[in-house]
């Protein structure tokens, strides 16, 4: 519990580095998401939280100071482990960074201009629905007094009144352009509200159209034009893992084998975002200090006490989840490289997918017996609608590409398999908290 309550300390008590918009396997990303938003990877139990002020930043000209950071608190055991057998072994780090933004074309007035015409035709919207509203009630008193009896007024109303136009306008002209009548006087009353309606709707779907045009041309200029942004900024951060380490140290007292460990690291770099367009290049490095935990083997130990009295005995058996192997600190130095397309998957402009092939690379490592140099592949695909409050997608990677980490095991235990048969992949959550709270 001690060691527990400490990783959590570690992960909570200060900002750190920005979400990802993308993300590779190990949850890295060189390329920061606007605003705050909370990440959920769901095949690894991992719980990420980012801010950075990169929503005010890109709407500043030219030169802006960025700041950011992120939280990440994980099981390493996985989801799997997690539910089978209550394994739960705790991580987290936090990561910070602050640089420059510098706007090289034309990209923060495109961003201007388009976010005061979304705000411009969502109040608009709303002014619409709101009359649209009112003049439909005053349709439904105009039927009341129409009508000569008190069945039919009841009936008129109800039918009217469950086709009020709610948040979806368009299902509202849908709903009354069906509207029919058993008898010719309270039809033609219908008559009147289908008039009504498409006159409405003429106008509600021109004011719509022209918007619809006006964020295509906005695009057509952003794609068109050199548009431009480059950001640099340094980074550091401060992680934590805390697990029982079994060595053994005493054939009496086999309890006494296992060890409390918490391990502790650091990570200080820098890193470089550039913007063309819809395409993104993002590059950071990084000098760390780590372990080799995930080289560690994980074993299930079961210990016996017997406790006896008289001719009787009484034996306890207990449950232990350990790792054995030789536990070191290890520095090494990661480079990170992501490219990220956007492309539109409508007419509207309304919603969008992010391909983002990647490399992880770890390169330098002080001890090479323990922790391997590796190079890691993948490739993300996302989808992101406009101003939405969730992105989701999914990951593809090969670790190791050149299986340095089997080839460094003993013949007997390597396990050299074709790329194919050691990819993973994982599905990512963010929720846009930006966009649920207006920052």
């Amino acid at each position: 519990m001690k060691t527990f309550w400490w990783v959590i300390l570690v992960s909570w008590t200060s900002l750190a580095r920005s979400q990802g918009l993308t993300q590779s396997a190990d949850g890295k990303s060189t390329i920061p998401i606007k605003g705050s938003a909370v990440g959920i990877d769901i095949g690894k139990t991992e719980l990420s939280f980012g801010y950075n002020n990169l929503n005010s930043a890109v709407e500043a000209k030219q030169i802006r100071w960025i700041f950011g950071s992120e939280v990440r608190v994980k099981n390493e055991e996985g989801i799997g482990n997690l539910f089978s057998s209550g394994d739960f072994i705790p991580s987290g780090n936090l990561k910070g960074y602050s640089g420059i933004t510098i706007d090289l074309g034309t990209t923060s007035e495109i961003q201007r201009i388009e976010k005061n015409a979304q705000t411009k035709f969502s109040n608009w919207q709303t002014s619409f629905r709101t009359d649209l509203k009112s003049d439909f009630q005053d349709f439904i008193n105009i039927s009341a007094a129409t009508l000569s009896t008190d069945a039919l007024t009841t009936t008129t109303k109800t039918t009217f009144t469950n086709a009020m136009p709610g948040a979806n306008i368009e299902e509202f002209f849908d709903v009354v352009k069906d509207f029919k009548a058993a008898d010719p006087v309270t039809q033609l009353v219908y008559d009147q509200i289908i008039d009504f309606a498409k006159l409405k709707k003429k106008e509600y779907t021109d004011h719509k159209k022209a918007y619809i045009e006006s964020r295509s041309n906005l695009y057509k200029r952003f794609t068109a034009t050199n548009s431009s942004r480059l950001t640099a900024f340094g980074k550091a951060g401060i992680s934590s893992i805390g697990f029982k380490h079994y060595v053994l140290s005493d054939t009496v007292n086999l309890a006494k084998n296992f060890e409390d460990k918490v391990g502790r690291g650091w990570q200080f770099g820098f890193g470089v975002n550039y913007q063309w367009r819809n395409i993104w290049l993002g590059f950071s490095w990084s000098r760390n200090k780590s372990n080799n935990f995930p080289k560690l083997k994980k074993k299930e130990y079961f210990i016996k006490t017997t406790k006896s009295s008289g001719s009787s005995s009484l034996i306890e058996e207990s449950k232990l989840t350990g790792y054995s192997g030789t536990y070191s600190k290890i520095y090494l130095n990661n480079i990170d490289i992501d490219l990220v397309v956007r492309l539109k998957l409508d007419n509207e402009y309304k919603n969008y997918t992010l391909l983002n092939p990647y490399l992880r690379a770890s390169v330098k490592s002080s001890n090479k017996t323990l922790l391997q140099n590796t190079v890691n592949l993948g490739i993300g695909i996302y989808f992101l609608p406009n101003n939405s409050k969730l992105v989701g997608g999914i990951y593809f990677e090969l670790p190791d590409v050149n299986n340095n980490s089997e080839k460094a095991k003993d013949l007997v235990d390597q396990n050299l398999r074709p790329p194919l048969r050691r990819l993973t992949f994982g599905v990512l959550t963010k929720i846009n908290l930006s966009t649920i709270m207006g920052w």
